[in-house]
Parts: C-alpha cells; structure tokens; sequence
C-alpha cells in the first residue's frame, strides 16, 4: 500500500501509507477557542498520537512534535513545538503576516537515533530493521488543517454588507431580508423614501456614511438580536454573519452578554455611529450659522 511519501527511508506513521500496522498521528483545532484581536490571530491546536511505542519515543526525549504554519499568498513559514508532557499548543500569529488561507500540520520530528525500531513497525517491510536517524528527519504527520481567514470585512466599513435597494411594490417603507443568494443584508425601501435617500446621498456627500446609518442602524440591531436568538445556526453562512462574528471578536464582544443591549452593541461595531451623526449634525449647523451671521470686518 505504501504509495504516498516514498522519499521517506524509515517508517512513516501518516493517513494513506502502512508502515505501521496500527495507529494514528491527529491534529485538531480548538474551533471554539479561537480569537481575533485588534492584530492578531490566536488559535488553539491539540494533537492526538495512538501509537505506544512513538508516545513513549517522545516521552523518553527521542523525538519531538512540531506544528508548521504556511499561508502561501504571504510566502508566511514558521514552526511551533509542543512543549514536552503537554498535547496542547497556543500560537499566537500576525493578521498582517497572513493573507487568505493558512495550512496547519503537525510532525513528530526525530532528536537523532541510531536503532530506531518500533514493534509496531510493519514486519512484512521492516523486520528486525533498524534505521538510523537524523536530527529532524520525520516520524509521524498529520493531515493538514486549512483554515480560511476572511478578516477583509474588519477592514471594509460596516455598510459594505448592507444592499439599499428601491423596491416599487413596497408595502412598507422600509423591508429588510436577511437570506439573500450575496451573502449580504438587502434593504428595500419604498420608491419615495428610495428617492429622498438617493437625493441626499449623492448631494452630500459629507454625510453618506451617517446617512447610510440612519436605513441600516435598525436593521444591525435586528440581525445582532438575530444572532442572539437563532443560536448562531440559521445564518451562519452568510457573509453578513461572519463579518459581524468577525466585528464582535474583533471588539471583544460577547452578544450573549445580558447587561449588553443589541442597540449597544450595534453602535459599539458601527464604530460610535451615533457620536459620529451627532458631530456631523453640528458641523453642518456651524456651517450655516457661519455663512448667515454677516463679518463686518473692524479693527483689530
């Protein structure tokens, strides 16, 4: 069976290849422990060995487990070890290290010994072989865990999930749907508040981004209230779901926080929207009081 890998000259204990006649080498991610900080990433990994003999080849200081990291698309290579009697690591990565996916994969790395022999080594290839080995030359390894890291939405403005879009059969003058085929929030207005809307976004300019908020506010105060409600299943798959999951992380924010209410929340990941309208209101107020109270000039 032995067809994957065959640069290898001793046994190799990998998914897909014999030279052991039981057990496994597995690496998981701790899913549910993973975070997102201002810039970093931190995941939690633990592996998990069914081999005795290769256990205690570890145990004994013979060998060691390593975890490598990729993420091609940033040329991103580094390597972690396991500390010794624990099958648990923490790593901690740059955000602006990685880019799109990163590949995790876990060896068991030779120390260096020169009568490797395992008892589950396949005898029909390896009896009463022993093997010579390096330092760092590969004992065990894992399937890889490729993980996506879509952290774009962190750096798009909130608005960019939200679709506005005038809808002539309006029954009402605003309608939100939140299962669309894009991924994001559609907003459908009535054609007349479409028009006003329309109307002041593009003569003010200035104020697009408050005037956005005034039509989409409500509507992040209802998906986060979604959120809470729905155990975080029904709309896990859109791209609005993962890029508030991603807002949330990012802030540190935990929607099931009971002293936290949606409307908080909402205008905490808007990034204070509501100081923000607040000071742009002034500033136009400022403005026309400046230009209608005449300067009548004067000596100093």
């Amino acid at each position: 069976m032995r067809s994957s890998k065959w640069e290898f000259p001793h046994p190799l204990l990998i998914d897909g290849r014999d030279d052991y006649v039981a057990g496994s080498f597995i690496l998981r991610e701790k899913e549910e422990l993973r975070e997102v900080t201002h810039n970093e990433f931190i995941f939690h990994f633990e592996y998990n060995l069914d081999c005795p003999g290769l256990e205690l080849y570890i145990i004994q200081g013979n060998a060691s487990v390593m975890l490598r990291v990729t993420s091609s698309a940033a040329s991103f290579r580094k390597k972690f070890k396991f500390e010794s009697g624990t099958t648990e690591l923490k790593i901690r990565l740059a955000q602006n290290e990685l880019v799109k996916n990163v590949h995790f994969t876990a060896f068991i790395v030779s120390i260096g010994d020169k009568k490797f022999s395992l008892s589950e080594h396949n005898e029909e290839y390896y009896s009463n072989l022993q093997f010579e080995l390096r330092k760092g030359d590969i004992l065990a390894e894992s399937e890889t865990i490729r993980i996506s890291l879509d952290d774009s939405e962190l750096q798009k403005p909130l608005t960019s999930i939200f679709q506005i879009t005038e809808s002539e059969n309006a029954q009402e003058a605003m309608r939100p749907s939140f299962e669309n085929s894009d991924g994001k929030i559609h907003i459908y207005l009535s054609p007349e508040l479409y028009q006003r809307y329309d109307e002041l976004k593009w003569s003010q300019p200035s104020l697009r981004r408050n005037l956005s908020a005034v039509i989409t506010m409500p509507v992040l105060v209802e998906a986060i209230e979604k959120m809470q409600s729905e155990g975080d299943d029904r709309y896990e798959d859109y791209r609005w779901h993962k890029a508030l999951s991603n807002r949330l992380a990012h802030y540190d924010i935990d929607i099931e926080e009971p002293t936290l209410s949606s409307a908080t929340i909402a205008n905490k990941i808007y990034g204070n929207i509501i100081f923000d309208a607040m000071s742009s209101i002034r500033q136009r107020l400022d403005d026309v009081i400046n230009r209608e109270t005449p300067d009548f000039g004067g000596d100093d």
